[in-house]
């Protein structure tokens, strides 16, 4: 009896060790004074600088969402209404945008990987809170962190489509945006 005591204790001890730890977040908010911006042909695009929290990188990642709001507007043709995408795009070479005004950042347009999973339509409005979840892409910034120049917030359907403007406070807070990482130890 003693015997199997102690394997049903073994049993279970293997069962608690081998039990997923309990998730952890990380939250970062980034003000709209370190947001920047670049207005090009398709609009305005805001160009962001995301540092991945080392407690983060030290452990397993599980999810990573990015919340903003914009103001859509939408263009109209006739009859029909577009609606524009909304993304969020790694930037793929080093940037420099302009932040608040007057200030001077690069000329040419970020350039940015746009075929990626985090757009979405987004439609006519004010303060539209969009969640995007970019988690493919801080794990390769986690793998090769020299490939980590920021992220674009933008549309790739143009003006003549419709417009977006990143809102410089999510509702009940100071931050443009927000991002937050689920991980476990």
């Amino acid at each position: 009896m003693k015997h199997i005591i102690m394997q049903v204790v073994a049993a279970c001890l293997l069962v608690f060790s081998a039990a997923p730890a309990a998730a952890k977040s990380a939250v970062v908010s980034i003000p709209m004074t370190e947001v920047g911006s670049h207005v090009g042909e398709r609009g305005t695009f805001y160009v962001l600088d995301l540092t991945v929290p080392e407690e983060v990188v030290a452990n397993h990642l599980d999810s990573v969402v990015l919340e903003f709001a914009v103001d859509a507007t939408v263009s109209s043709e006739e009859d029909s209404v577009a609606t524009p995408f909304v993304g969020v795009y790694p930037v793929t070479s080093d940037f420099v945008a302009s932040r608040g005004e007057g200030a001077e950042g690069t000329v040419e347009a970020p350039e940015f990987e746009a075929i990626v999973p985090s757009s979405r339509p987004v439609a006519a409005g004010e303060h539209r809170v969009l969640r995007m979840e970019i988690t493919g892409i801080v794990r390769e910034w986690i793998a090769s962190p020299t490939t980590n120049h920021g992220l674009v917030i933008g549309t790739l359907t143009g003006p003549e489509v419709g417009t977006i403007t990143l809102n410089d406070a999510l509702p009940g807070g100071s931050a443009a945006v927000r991002v937050t990482f689920l991980y476990s130890q």
